[in-house]
């Protein structure tokens, strides 16, 4: 019994010493070696966020009908001009330029568009009264029904921005006259600068006449309010910087009639 025990005890103090006996492991305390088939980097490019969309102000609502963004451009381009109700030039001291001034000069009563001068003479039958005056054309019937939903709604000055959810960089690529260009021009121009009221002298309800105007450079001049030129749209919001640059595209790319 005792020399197993003490074969046991020799085994275990062998296997002792054969562990002691081998070579002591090379690497620091602490660090952990790398692996050489291990070629994984870091990759530190920044994350793209993805489009930055516009989230400033108010969001526009289908059925609420906006001073600024829906009957100005109306007023622009059919009354507020010179000559009529706007450029300085105000008949029977009627001024439509601004929202203050349409309200008192136009007489316009809250929620009853039948008792409002404004609309009053869209809808008459007497060819002395009715604005615009022959022989400019009626406003058309779907104008005059969003200026009695604006009266009826309480003609108020109500503001939003229609570019809320829209992308915020401006995409000033692939602009074209007829895609947009023109539509900008007939909305904050044509009412001042057409055959039959040429403001300044400027005609801007053709492509001809607005080519015209760029290649003399008064275009650019006025909507970029450069020194001695007047700026446009003249008593009214300048073009905000993406419309601006989305023209100025246009233009560098041949101010084609596209």
């Amino acid at each position: 019994m005792k020399s197993m025990q003490k074969l046991i005890l020799t085994s275990i103090l062998t296997a002792w010493i054969l562990i002691l006996c081998l070579p002591a492991c090379k690497h620091q305390p602490g660090v952990i070696p790398s692996d050489p088939e291990d070629t994984m980097t870091i990759d530190t490019t920044p994350i793209d966020p993805g489009p930055q969309f516009d989230s400033t102000g108010v969001k526009c609502d289908s059925n609420v009908v906006y001073f600024e963004k829906d009957i100005m451009p109306i007023l622009r381009q059919n009354c507020a001009y010179s000559g009529c109700h706007g450029g300085g030039t105000y008949e029977d001291g009627v001024n439509l330029e601004t929202y203050q001034k349409t309200i008192s000069t136009g007489k316009v009563r809250a929620f009853n568009p039948n008792n409002s001068e404004l609309y009053e003479v869209l809808v008459t039958n007497k060819q002395s009264e009715r604005m615009p005056p022959a022989p400019n054309a009626r406003l058309t019937t779907d104008q005059i029904s969003l200026i009695a939903k604006w009266i009826n709604q309480g003609a108020k000055n109500e503001i939003c921005n229609p570019n809320y959810g829209q992308p915020i960089a401006c995409n000033d690529q692939g602009v074209t006259y007829s895609g947009f260009v023109k539509k900008v021009i007939d909305n904050q121009c044509v009412a001042c600068h057409k055959a039959s009221n040429q403001s300044g002298n400027v005609r801007l309800d053709t492509y001809d006449a607005v080519f015209a105007s760029v290649q003399n450079g008064s275009f650019m001049g006025t909507i970029e309010s450069k020194p001695t030129f007047v700026r446009m749209p003249f008593n009214a919001n300048p073009l905000d910087t993406c419309t601006v640059n989305k023209i100025k595209n246009w233009i560098t790319n041949g101010a084609k009639n596209d």
